[in-house]
């Protein structure tokens, strides 16, 4: 690495863990809502419809499913 690369940031420890945590948290955020859509096409073809909200907010969509 030359002192010019974009990889130079990541040897500073404090930026290299924030970083690490940045790419791992939006890994999951995609997996999840992958999974939400997914879910929510299966449940269409069983003939419950749930609706998921778009937005993080940790607010329960109401469902009543166990």
């Amino acid at each position: 690495m030359n002192k010019s690369s974009n990889w130079t940031a990541l040897r500073n420890p404090a930026f290299r863990k924030l970083w690490i945590a940045t790419v791992i948290s939006g890994t999951c955020v995609a997996a999840h809502d992958r999974a939400a859509t997914w879910m929510m096409i299966a449940d269409v073809n069983r003939g419950v419809a749930c609706p998921v909200p778009s937005s993080n907010s940790g607010i329960d969509a109401g469902c009543g499913l166990p």
